[in-house]
């Protein structure tokens, strides 16, 4: 008969009328089948087995072990799209010039990289750190032998300015690694550097560092777009693969300038960071920034769909709300007027009589060049080809705000920068190329109060102003 089944009972099953030799048993015909239970030892045995599994899974739990990395996406594209042929309502300014954006970024890889910030910091005065990859261009980027520094087991390049560190190393699968950070020492930074990767095309940084008090910020690419649009409102357009739109009109005081660049929809965040903390306003409806900088004066910046939009002068608050929310996207035929007006300013004429020649130098195949800058609202600063009786020019038209620096020739082959500064500001220009080797140069006075100096911008080269005391 059949035992009611139980916690840890046995169930026993008589057999009636059996014939041990249809199974096949071993025992002897007649004798009786002798049962017998298991052995206690084996029950144990898999009691405790089955317990030590349990143990083990509780201890690691894979699905719950949080990953190596910790990845950081970019921000998701604009919802919609706006025109970059902007417009001022102001009929009866004239019209200065006009940069024409352009956006060839596909032509290059998209760098990947992130930054990372503290609270309310800005690019100036808080503290921060960024990474990105690039791909090697092959040229002048091997590390200096002595070198000490290591990250990811490769030698790496330390630079100190300041409170601006950077680090460089490569290359790892065909790029180069950049970190640039301020306020953190040369340990923290490599620190950081160790720390940072790209993980199936995002940028990523490992879980076991600790990023202390900065926060994620945004993508490098937002970065660069914002810096692009500043270089170009502040007159020192940088090279770049992707540029913005800007229109200048002549102002009551100063110039203004109507400026726009493609953007995802983080780029106001990282504009108050690396322009400066602003007073929150509405323009269009829409959340924006009013800036009080030193070389821009007002400047109004505000999203609004694809685009980061800015508008930048030095008349009063008020005005530079009322321009701000003027900002159309133009008609057929305002856009051909700006054309008509810009087409006039082209062809400018300069009183050569009041140029002041501040720099002289032979390009790399031996072409002499003067740079030239004629004072006034607006600045002129020209580059000079060839001999002084038949030379031709580039130049540019510029705010007389400064110090201010400027890039001219972006489209040839010869780009120079200049700087512009006030007489007594003891700073010098200072390009660094892409071997890593500065050379500096002393500005010279044009005028009792603005001095000014020139230099060949070599390809991959950078620029900066720089105290030289420090």
């Amino acid at each position: 008969m059949r035992q009611p089944p139980g916690t840890g009972d046995i169930i026993e099953i008589d057999v009636i009328d059996a014939d041990p030799s249809v199974f096949g048993g071993h025992d002897a015909p007649g004798e009786p089948r002798v049962r017998r239970r298991p052995p206690r030892r084996v029950l144990v045995t898999v009691v405790i087995v089955v317990a030590v599994m349990s143990t083990a899974a509780l201890v690691w739990r894979p699905w719950q072990h949080a990953p190596t990395w910790r990845t950081f996406a970019a921000a998701p594209p604009a919802a919609s799209s706006l025109t970059d042929q902007l417009v001022l309502d102001l009929p009866s300014s004239r019209i200065l010039g006009l940069q024409p954006g352009q956006n060839l970024a596909a032509d290059e890889p998209t760098p990947l990289g992130y930054v990372f910030a503290e609270a309310d910091g800005t690019y100036d005065y808080g503290t921060w750190a960024l990474f990105h990859s690039r791909a090697s261009n092959g040229r002048g980027e091997v590390t200096p032998s002595k070198s000490t520094a290591v990250v990811r087991g490769l030698q790496a390049k330390v630079r100190h300015v300041r409170v601006r560190t950077t680090v460089t190393w490569g290359p790892i699968d065909g790029n180069y690694w950049d970190v640039e950070s301020n306020r953190l020492d040369g340990p923290a930074a490599l620190e950081f550097a160790n720390a940072v990767g790209v993980v199936e095309g995002v940028p990523a940084i490992e879980r076991s560092y600790s990023l202390g008090t900065l926060l994620p910020l945004g993508d490098v690419e937002t970065l660069t777009r914002v810096q692009v649009l500043a270089s170009h409102l502040g007159g020192e357009p940088v090279l770049s693969r992707f540029t913005p739109t800007v229109l200048t009109y002549e102002g009551d005081t100063a110039p203004v300038l109507a400026a726009s660049i493609v953007a995802d929809s983080d780029a106001l965040a990282m504009a108050e960071f690396y322009f400066g903390r602003g007073s929150n306003i509405i323009v269009h409806g829409l959340p924006a920034l009013l800036i009080e900088t030193r070389r821009l004066g007002t400047l109004i910046v505000w999203q609004e769909g694809d685009r980061l939009v800015a508008v930048a002068g030095a008349e009063p608050t008020a005005r530079m709300i009322s321009l701000a929310e003027s900002v159309h996207p133009a008609t057929r035929a305002e856009w051909a007027q700006v054309i008509d007006e810009v087409t006039d300013v082209e062809t400018f004429r300069v009183d050569t009589a009041q140029q002041v020649t501040f720099s002289t130098g032979n390009t790399p195949d031996g072409l002499a060049w003067r740079a030239s800058i004629t004072l006034g609202n607006p600045v002129v600063i020209c580059v000079h080809f060839g001999p002084a009786d038949s030379s031709m020019a580039e130049c540019i038209f510029s705010t007389p705000l400064s110090p201010a620096t400027h890039v001219i020739g972006t489209e040839s082959l010869n780009a120079f920068v200049v700087a512009v500064l006030p007489i007594g500001i003891a700073q010098q220009l200072v390009v660094t190329d892409v071997t890593g080797n500065s050379t500096a140069y002393e500005p010279v006075p044009v005028d009792a109060t603005t001095s000014a100096v020139a230099a060949l911008l070599p390809l991959g080269a950078t620029y900066e102003l720089v105290d030289p005391s420090t």
